[in-house]
């Protein structure tokens, strides 16, 4: 008995012990695959890190070199703005100016110049002057036809749009803004700075409209109306005399009203009618 005994109990410590064994290997494991967990998010981490430094470096160089390009291209566009005019009574120089440009900027592949409609009546409708690099040789051509109508391009009309919309309103190139407004005499300083054709003070608010609670307009008053004026699609032309208002357009299509129709609108305690 004593011996079975003996042999129960040795059996049962070599089962404890094999139980706790089993345990340290467990936990080693764990504690290994933890560690090892550890370590692959503190890599993953750090080579996020470094890839975001490396986007972040190369982002910057290409930042840098666009912008080198557009530095380039810019100065050699406002390089031939004077040899252009200089030129315009000879078609065969503007083609020479072209192909100029091109050789002499290795970052410009192409450029064109695109005149109004019968600039030049021998040419037509279009005439667009052109030059492109081709391998190591560059050439020339008249780009513009009816399969490359420059003439609704961005690149043509919105500075034709922009530049006949500025001329025509003779739209401000720069705002002066200040809390409490300018006195007379900030303002006759500010008109006298050399370069200044013309100035006007001017001041906006909002108005409410009467009868409608979630609507409201910004009321424009400016001393010059030749500076930032505005251009006048329907009914009659501006007069600073008048008992009229001189509404949007999109506004007034918005809200269905028409030449003719009578507004009030709204100011704390006063009143304009229109």
């Amino acid at each position: 008995l004593c011996q079975v005994v003996l042999l129960q109990t040795t059996h049962t410590m070599s089962t404890t012990n094999s139980k706790h064994g089993i345990k340290a290997i467990i936990i080693a494991t764990l504690m290994v695959i933890a560690t090892l967990s550890i370590q692959y998010y503190i890599g993953i981490k750090q080579d996020e890190k470094k890839c975001a430094q490396i986007v972040d470096r190369e982002l910057q160089i290409a930042s840098m070199k666009i912008e080198t390009y557009l530095s380039t291209t810019q100065q050699a566009i406002d390089n031939i703005d004077d040899q252009i005019i200089k030129n315009l009574h000879s078609t065969d120089s503007i083609y020479i100016i072209m192909k100029r440009i091109v050789a002499s900027n290795k970052n410009i592949t192409g450029c064109a110049i695109g005149f109004i409609p019968y600039y030049y009546p021998d040419k037509g409708y279009w005439f667009e002057p052109s030059a492109y690099r081709q391998n190591d040789t560059i050439k020339t051509m008249q780009a513009g036809s009816k399969n490359h109508d420059y003439f609704n391009m961005e690149w043509y009309t919105i500075e034709v749009d922009t530049g006949k919309f500025f001329d025509e309103t003779d739209y401000a190139d720069y705002r002066l803004y200040a809390q409490e407004g300018f006195t007379e005499d900030e303002f006759d300083k500010i008109a006298a700075i050399n370069g200044v054709d013309a100035a006007t003070r001017f001041f906006s608010v909002n108005l409410d409209i009467k009868g409608e609670k979630k609507k409201s307009l910004a009321l424009d008053v400016s001393e010059n109306y030749t500076v930032s004026t505005f251009i006048t699609t329907k009914g009659a032309d501006y007069d600073k005399n008048s008992d009229g208002i001189w509404l949007s357009d999109k506004f007034a299509d918005a809200n269905d009203l028409s030449v003719g129709d009578s507004l009030t609108l709204e100011y704390q305690n006063a009143e304009i009618t229109g």
